[in-house]
């Protein structure tokens, strides 16, 4: 899931969310040398972030509100 974070750079920035399965490992190194190798410079995160799991719908779709919301109150509190 990426998000583009306005708040404290002038411009966008990505930021990604990343839900590892059970077992796996990555570091932000990993994933971002992985992005340099499929994505313009322009479209690459700036950011991640690792969680347990993604808010979601009763049907399953990801709340981007939600995490958008989560967001602009962490960025309040800086």
């Amino acid at each position: 899931m990426c998000h583009r974070d306005t708040s404290s750079y002038p411009g966008e920035q990505i930021k990604v969310f990343v839900v590892l399965k059970e077992g796996e490992t990555a570091t932000q190194e990993e994933l971002i040398g992985y992005c340099k190798t499929k994505l313009a410079a322009y479209k690459l995160p700036t950011q991640i972030e690792f969680r347990k799991e993604l808010p979601k719908t009763n049907v399953g779709k990801i709340l981007r509100k939600t995490l958008r919301a989560e967001e602009i109150i962490v960025n309040r509190e800086k």
